[in-house]
């Protein structure tokens, strides 16, 4: 989410006109979401880092981690089904942070 700051614009001559616009944008951390700015990508490769992908298959029984696992293959598959991905992601919150949101 982004909220923007100020804004300010500064008009000056009718024929020459000058138009300076200051736009500042800061990213607004999001407190319940411990999965902000993190990739699909960095939850697949920690999660295999620490299972491994035979594990990882036994613990979420998807067939992109069963059957010639892969990064690629397992991006595909979650980007284009939101029940595995949704699994996946969970599984991955559970893993690896705390009840409070915090990292373990």
């Amino acid at each position: 989410m982004f909220k923007i700051l100020r804004v300010s614009i500064i008009k000056k001559n009718r024929s020459s006109c000058i138009l300076i616009s200051n736009i500042i944008i800061t990213m607004v951390p999001q407190k319940n979401n411990p999965l902000h700015g993190v990739t699909l990508k960095i939850v697949i490769e920690e999660l295999v880092a620490h299972y491994g992908w035979e594990a990882l298959g036994q613990k979420i029984a998807i067939k992109c981690f069963m059957v010639n696992p892969s990064v690629n293959s397992s991006l595909t598959f979650l980007r284009k089904t939101p029940w595995a991905r949704e699994k996946v992601e969970k599984y991955y919150i559970w893993t690896f942070f705390k009840r409070d949101g915090t990292r373990k």
